[in-house]
């Protein structure tokens, strides 16, 4: 049994899979038909992996994000901070420097924190 292109569209997934069950025990196929569904896996797994990697492209923006929003305040509260105060001179001195160490492992952590990465298949 042979449907039009019209009437081919039309039907739903589940009739489709009906149509087929019923006509599979007296058609003989050939390696073509399982090539088609081998690819039609393929390209359902790609699709699956591409999903992943734009969630995880997300959740990156969002820490991104959430980075900069840190940066720009500490930027401000810096910017505001009294020139005489020893973190604001120009020279290195052992309190601008014990500082930024202090502030690295915090930002690896936000950076760092979750699943990043894990979008393979």
């Amino acid at each position: 049994m042979s449907f039009s292109w019209k009437d081919l569209k039309a039907l739903s997934d589940e009739q489709l899979v009906e149509a087929h069950d019923n006509d599979a025990p007296h058609t003989v196929v050939g390696v073509r038909y399982f090539l088609e569904e081998l690819r039609h896996r393929d390209q359902r797994r790609i699709a699956e992996s591409q999903q992943r990697i734009a969630e995880e492209v997300l959740r990156l923006t969002e820490r991104i994000t959430f980075l900069t929003k840190v940066i720009v305040t500490l930027t401000v509260v810096m910017s505001r901070w009294p020139s005489s105060w020893p973190c604001r001179s120009r020279s290195t001195s052992p309190l601008a420097l014990r500082s930024v160490s202090l502030l690295q492992p915090l930002l690896a952590a936000v950076v760092f924190a979750g699943d990043a990465g894990q979008f393979g298949p």
